[in-house]
């Protein structure tokens, strides 16, 4: 038993930027099964007051397994999702023999705040309305 214990934990609240991207990793043992992977971009935003200059951040989401299965079906540009993780860095070597360094979040849980179907629909009533009276919209999974 180790005497050092850490604890990391990441939440971001945003939109999926990109296409998600999900595939079976290559074998890594002769016979063991493949690992289901997928990724995708994150949208997030900051409102700096008083001069309300907004400040997007893009962050790399991953996940493994089953979560990632469930990611895969699930999971399209444009959703407004909670994510847990944890922060990773991976480095690699390019063809070219340069060294580079990725930050990834990887995703231990997500939550739905909010499908495109509802944006929409909020917009619409709000639109027929006239008025500026926004209602707040949850969606458990």
């Amino acid at each position: 038993m180790s005497d050092y214990f850490s604890y990391q934990r990441l939440t971001l609240l945003g939109r999926i930027s990109s296409k998600i991207t999900y595939k079976e990793a290559a074998e890594q043992k002769k016979g063991a099964p493949k690992k289901p992977i997928c990724w995708f971009s994150l949208v997030t935003n900051e409102i700096y007051m008083p001069s309300r200059k907004i400040i997007v951040e893009y962050h790399n989401i991953v996940c493994f397994g089953a979560l990632a299965k469930l990611a895969g079906k699930c999971l399209e540009k444009g959703l407004l999702i909670l994510v847990e993780g944890k922060l990773h860095y991976r480095q690699y070597t390019t063809e070219q023999k340069e060294k580079k360094t990725i930050t990834q979040v990887v995703m231990e849980k997500f939550i739905f705040v909010m499908r495109k179907k509802e944006i929409a629909e909020e917009k619409e009533q709000k639109r027929k309305k006239g008025g500026n009276n926004a209602k707040a919209i949850s969606a458990e999974t």
